[in-house]
């Protein structure tokens, strides 16, 4: 008995280490076999953190994990992400792993998955990846042999996103947060597959319609699956979207290369009240607690053949009749709403689409409103046929829609349109072909409410439609305490719509007062970067009495502000600021995954030293001497820089060159100038009045570096070259030239021990001495040594000390140089574009 349990025993060790070792041993061989089947199979590049094998979890058969798993395109979406899988797990049968000629695979697990489709407007997509081999000879082309065979059971799909972008139709789908999982035997000709999908937020578009927009989406779908005929068959299929309810019923098969449809979807339930879940405004809100009453009805087909640019035909009916409803808590209520909609497609290319809103009709409180549409040939060239007419009191939209806490709003906005024509008789500027007429009006707007800064108030505005544009008419305006006046014109409205053309545009801006520090930074939050919309061509004039800008205090703003290629430019921006004057040209902008930039061209004039020391975060951090300078300055700079997340200067980013223009500045407690007091025992160097000069800088990977500088007080002569860092750190030079005559004893005694001998110096002599700071601002390294003396010398110091200066002068590399002349060669580009325009 006892050696039959060392027996057990022996065999229980011999089988744990078993299963502990045989993932060790054939990790290698699985690794290879995953990247081996990947490049051999695949026009991408598949990538991964780890992976990792475990016979405990799933024996007789081995589970593969392997996390952070990427799939990377190539031409023609090179370096775009196709799938990044925060881990993916797999069951494999473990013999089919030993013997090594086919490997088994029995379920997949996909966690976080993030897949982006992409498909071009000639129809190449993205997820074509799966390599077709050069035909030998003319047979018919099969795949490449894989020595991966799959007998799936299970299938699971957790936390996903998915993104379809199909260019060629306009067809946007996002499905976030999406759970779904499957199962079946995929190892017969004929099986039954079971599945369950959730979606936390779908949103479908097409040709720049949102059709649905972050919908809970549930979907149970089993399926009957034939092999051999290729052939789907939907049985038992329930469709939710938040509360409509649709079930479906045909089938999908496969002949050749067209995939063949007939289905069929509809409501069962005709309340109007699962129709109204769709809407987002209306869902979001105590959606359980609304009243209703109205029939409504919800059906379509798709029938025929898919293939390459073929649609099957399809058919969606949405119908409402006599509808009401109503909050609980609402005084006011929507009723008599009608609606009658018509999607239809014969068959074969989208084009051929046919979308008929014959009615849409609702009335709140006795106001009527109404709008029909009709939209044909969408892809190629967009026939619109629409009207809209009345007026909506938006306090009774507030009583019947609740509004998020604090939220306060009222006003009228009232409608008249008529739209008659196709897309391309604007883009050709054939307006005798395009009817547009109409006007849409905004009296006595209020609103307030959490997700707004500051109160708003439009006490008119109205827009007029044409065929060639869409005119802004006395735009007046309170933004908090500011106020607005605006008047303008936006070309190509429906091409930028439908077509992603650019929006063109210009407007004229006034204002007395405008504090713009509420629209800049929320409560509690800071500045952020952000990105410009693209396709989007405006200009505008505009002028500002005064404008508040953090501490800033801004007055007579005037210049033209233009948003193009998804840049801000800032042309010829004039102010008054600090109690002197700016005129400013710059950029900003922000692309895809980059940082933030911006390029700036400044003339300062009469601008106080202190002040600007005070206000702006950069001479902080490049001129700590200016904390202890009083007087004020003219300058000429320039500048390129990256920004952070809040907009504040990557300094070590930064290139800059500029120079100044200083009548006269007033030096006084700067420590490092204290400690050369204290060595030569000369209390004037503590306070040094300094006239006429004209220092000129560059800065470059985080330093600031002097051009070499002179200046005389008194009698002494100065020249000053070198460089400091944003981190305080110093590395200066200061000549000094004193005259003996200005010598007093204790002076001079120091001066005998610098140069280590008595100087007999006469009245005329000068005595010239070296100053090195090293160390920080704050805590200075100083050390003095002497350099010569001069007899009777009346030269300049910079001849004097010529070497020395070449040695400290700084150049702006050329790189620098020419990002900036680039950047000031586009603002002028603009400038004169803009000049040929008026």
């Amino acid at each position: 008995m006892k050696k039959i349990i060392i027996i057990l025993g022996i065999l229980v060790l011999l089988f744990i280490t078993v299963m502990i070792v045989v993932p060790i041993i054939f990790k290698p061989q699985l690794v290879a076999l995953v990247k081996k089947e990947a490049n051999k199979n695949i026009n991408a590049t598949l990538d991964f953190e780890s992976i990792g094998l475990n016979l405990f979890s799933s024996f007789p058969n081995i589970s593969l994990k392997i996390k952070h798993l990427t799939l990377i395109n190539k031409t023609p979406f090179e370096g775009d992400t196709l799938a990044r899988i925060s881990t993916f797990k797999s069951t494999i049968d473990l013999m089919s792993l030993i013997k090594g000629k086919t490997v088994m695979v029995i379920s997949i697990v996909l966690d976080k998955p993030q897949i982006h489709l992409v498909a071009l407007k000639d129809g190449t997509a993205n997820w074509n990846i799966v390599k077709i081999p050069e035909k030998q000879k003319p047979e018919p082309v099969t795949q490449v042999k894989s020595d991966i065979k799959f007998m799936l059971h299970d299938y699971e799909i957790k936390n996903g996103t998915v993104l379809y972008d199909d260019q060629s139709t306009g067809l946007h789908v996002i499905a976030d947060h999406l759970a779904h999982k499957g199962s079946g035997d995929f190892t017969l000709d004929h099986f039954q597959v079971v599945t369950s999908t959730k979606i936390d937020e779908l949103s479908v578009g097409c040709a720049g319609i949102d059709y649905l927009t972050k919908i809970k989406t549930q979907l149970k779908a089993d399926m009957d699956i034939t092999v051999k005929d290729k052939k789907l068959t939907l049985k038992e299929n329930e469709l939710q979207l938040n509360q409509l309810i649709l079930t479906l019923d045909g089938f999908i098969t496969m002949l050749g290369e067209e995939i063949i449809t007939d289905l069929k979807f509809k409501t069962n339930q005709n309340d109007l009240k699962n129709i109204l879940s769709l809407i987002p405004v209306i869902y979001k809100n105590n959606f359980a607690d609304i009243t209703t009453s109205g029939q409504a009805v919800l059906q379509g087909t798709i029938e025929g053949a898919y293939y390459k640019d073929h649609y099957p035909a399809f058919y969606l009916q949405l119908s409402i009749n006599d509808g009401m409803f109503q909050y609980p808590q609402s005084i006011s209520q929507v009723n008599h709403i009608d609606l009658d909609l018509d999607i239809h497609h014969p068959g074969g290319i989208l084009d051929n689409t046919f979308i008929n809103l014959k009615k849409c009709h609702a009335e709140i409180n006795q106001e009527p409103l109404d709008v029909t549409l009709q939209i044909k040939t969408p892809v190629s060239d967009p026939y619109f046929s629409a009207t809209a007419k009345g007026t909506a009191n938006l306090l009774d939209i507030k009583n019947i829609i609740p509004s998020e806490k604090g939220t306060d709003l009222s006003g009228f906005v009232s409608s008249d349109l008529f739209i008659d024509g196709n897309l391309s008789s604007i883009q050709n500027n054939q307006y005798n072909r395009y009817q547009a007429q109409g006007h849409l009006s905004f009296k006595d707007i209020y609103y307030s409410g959490p997700a707004m800064p500051a109160i708003v108030t439009v006490q008119q505005a109205n827009l007029e439609f044409t065929p060639e544009k869409v005119s802004l008419n006395n735009f007046q305006a309170l933004l908090g305490k500011g106020d607005i006046h605006a008047t303008g014109s936006l070309d190509d409205v429906l091409p930028y719509v439908l077509k992603g053309q650019t929006l063109k545009g210009h407007l004229t801006i006034n204002s007395t007062f405008f504090d713009l520090n509420p629209w800049l930074v929320s409560p509690g939050q800071q500045l952020t970067a952000f990105e410009l919309p693209a396709r989007i061509d405006i200009t505008s004039n505009s002028t500002f009495k005064q404008v508040l800008f953090g501490k800033l205090k801004m007055t007579e703003v005037s210049g033209m502000l233009a948003i193009k290629d998804k840049m801000l430019h800032l042309i010829d921006l004039n102010m008054n600021v600090l109690n002197g004057s700016l005129v400013a040209n710059g950029t900003y902008g922000k692309l895809k995954d980059n940082p933030a930039f911006s390029f700036f061209g400044l003339k300062a004039s009469h601008f106080s030293i202190n002040e600007v020391f005070q206000n702006f975060l950069t001479v902080r951090k490049f001129i700590p001497i200016a904390k202890n300078i009083q007087g004020n300055f003219d300058a000429n700079l320039e500048f390129v820089t990256d920004l952070d997340s809040t907009l504040t200067p990557v300094f070590r980013t930064m290139n800059s060159t500029g120079s100044l223009m200083i009548q006269k500045v007033l030096i006084e407690n700067f420590k490092p100038l204290d400690i050369v007091a204290d060595i030569l025992k000369m209390e004037k160097l503590r306070k040094l009045a300094v006239e006429n000069i004209e220092p000129s800088y560059t800065i470059r990977e985080g330093r600031l570096n002097l051009a070499p500088l002179n200046f005389k007080v008194d009698n002494t002569e100065y020249m000053v070259a070198g460089s400091n860092g944003i981190d305080m750190s110093m590395d200066y030079l200061m000549k000094l030239k004193i005259p003996a005559r200005g010598l007093n004893n204790q002076t001079n005694a120091v001066i005998n021990n610098i140069f280590k001998k008595k100087l007999d110096l006469l009245h005329e002599d000068y005595v010239v001495l070296d100053v090195f700071f090293k160390g920080t601002v704050d805590k200075p390294d100083v050390n003095v040594s002497g350099s010569e003396i001069v007899k009777g010398a009346t030269g300049q110091l910079i001849d004097i000390a010529k070497q020395e200066i070449l040695k400290q002068k700084v150049i702006l590399p050329d790189t620098v140089i020419t990002e900036i002349e680039r950047q000031k060669l586009v603002l002028q580009q603009l400038k004169n574009l803009f000049k040929k325009k008026k």
